[in-house]
């Protein structure tokens, strides 16, 4: 399975804290997709190797992906999955806004379709909603940490409003909805022959509990629906979640 975790600011104590429940898990290859800045070059693959056995590096050039490593995104870079082997290009915003966790994501649904996984962490803005969705479409399991524990809960929560996740977890809850992924998504789209719902309906079930226990706003950001329009989906039937409650933070991991 090809596991990316995605956040930005007050992402670094729910990182660590997801890689210390989660211990060596050698059938992974993590990718680590956040927000940093050139001065936080090298920090973050210091951090996090004291919070795993698994090898930590940042990726310099084209680099295959494999199983029982951890890969950061370097700073001010986009990157890419094709074929298995991770991919670098100069980074770029849009419409004045990050995307650089939505170009991962995307790519990697693309590339590794129902193989993909996504957890997504605190967080400011709207990037991984849409990545959030493409992965969710794709077949591949999609988490997002628990509003309420989030530092940020920005982040989670747009994308649970675009309708990309399919379970909402504490932190430490996380590592045991991973276990067994890999064989249940040999079996995405597939109706049991005892006549158990298709995955389709476990994940309109899944998103209509979602909407039940989150309930938010009016609309969803403008720039995810006019993204979303742009990327073939309309994510109008989903609601934006509230304002930040802590306000706009820091770009930072922190």
């Amino acid at each position: 399975m090809y596991l990316a975790l995605a956040g930005s600011a007050g992402s670094l104590k729910a990182l660590e804290a997801f890689f210390d429940a989660l211990g060596t898990a050698s059938e992974l290859c993590v990718v680590v997709a956040t927000h940093r800045g050139a001065d936080h070059d090298g920090l973050l693959s210091q951090l996090l190797a004291s919070h795993t056995d698994m090898p930590v590096q940042q990726v310099t050039e084209r680099t295959l992906a494999c199983a029982g490593h951890v890969y950061l995104i370097p700073p001010e870079q986009d990157m890419g999955i094709e074929q298995g082997h991770l991919t670098l290009a100069p980074s770029q915003n849009v419409r004045g806004q990050r995307a650089t966790i939505d170009r991962f994501l995307e790519s990697l649904a693309a590339d590794q379709g129902a193989k993909a996984a996504a957890i997504i962490f605190s967080g400011t803005g709207s990037d991984a909603a849409l990545g959030a969705c493409a992965i969710h479409k794709a077949g591949g399991l999609t988490i997002a940490q628990a509003p309420e524990e989030a530092a940020y809960p920005e982040m989670p929560e747009q994308a649970i409003a675009a309708g990309g996740i399919g379970h909402i977890l504490a932190v430490e809850q996380m590592p045991d909805m991973l276990d067994g992924a890999d064989t249940q998504a040999e079996h995405v789209g597939k109706e049991t022959e005892d006549g158990a719902p298709t995955d389709s309906e476990d994940s309109e079930d899944s998103e209509q509990r979602t909407a039940r226990r989150y309930p938010v706003a009016d609309q969803i950001t403008p720039r995810a629906r006019f993204f979303s329009l742009q990327a073939g989906h309309d994510c109008a039937p989903y609601r934006a979640p509230h304002a930040n409650r802590r306000g706009c933070g820091p770009s930072g991991l922190s």
